[in-house]
This record gives structure tokens, C-alpha cells and sequence, in this order.
């Protein structure tokens, strides 16, 4: 069965999202922690799915929209390795991956 892993960043991505969410539309966070939820096991299951992304740095990185965030990930023979999770209003630029994450 495929599987998915967050990495330390993209926990913490995650945790600042749902806790900004609860504080000022808790109806909504939720509802975003179930969608996301539904999404890594989506792309753990389906890991070519999403836009390549080589041009961040990494030759594997993909991503998958999950507006108004985008999900970026790493395919691996076990599922997916979730990097980050941004807002998709940002300037994404290669310096928002870790190459040795």
C-alpha cells in the first residue's frame, strides 16, 4: 500500500496553516485538515499525478494544487515524501527546498 511522509518543514507548514486557519476561520480549518489528508494519500497512490517541478532544484520535485495552497512532493518506490505546503500567492523560488530533505 502506498504511503505518504511529511518531512520536518512540511509538518511545520502544515501545523502554521491549521493554526492560523482555527484562529481566524476555525469552521475552515477542519474541513483543510481532512482535505489535505485526503490529498497526501491521493498522491501517494497516484505520485506522477501532479506538475513536474525540476525547475525548484530538485529533478523530482512535483507539485498538486490545493487551492489556495500548492503541495510539493517527491515521488519514492513507497508512496510520496511531502517537502512543502505553500500558498500559492507566494514567490516560490528554490530556496524554499532543502536539497538534503
Amino acid at each position: 500500500m502506498a504511503a505518504y511522509r511529511l518531512t520536518e518543514v512540511a509538518f511545520d507548514d502544515l501545523k502554521k496553516i491549521l493554526d492560523y486557519l482555527e484562529m481566524h476561520r476555525p469552521a475552515s480549518a477542519a474541513r483543510y485538515a481532512v482535505q489535505f489528508e485526503k490529498t497526501f494519500s491521493n498522491l501517494a497512490s497516484n505520485p506522477y499525478s501532479g506538475r513536474h517541478r525540476s525547475e525548484l532544484g530538485d529533478p523530482d520535485l512535483r507539485s498538486f494544487a490545493e487551492p489556495p495552497y500548492i503541495i510539493f512532493y517527491r515521488p519514492v518506490p513507497s508512496g510520496v515524501i511531502i517537502r512543502r505546503i505553500l500558498h500559492s500567492a507566494r514567490n516560490i523560488t528554490p530556496d524554499f527546498f532543502d536539497p538534503d530533505a
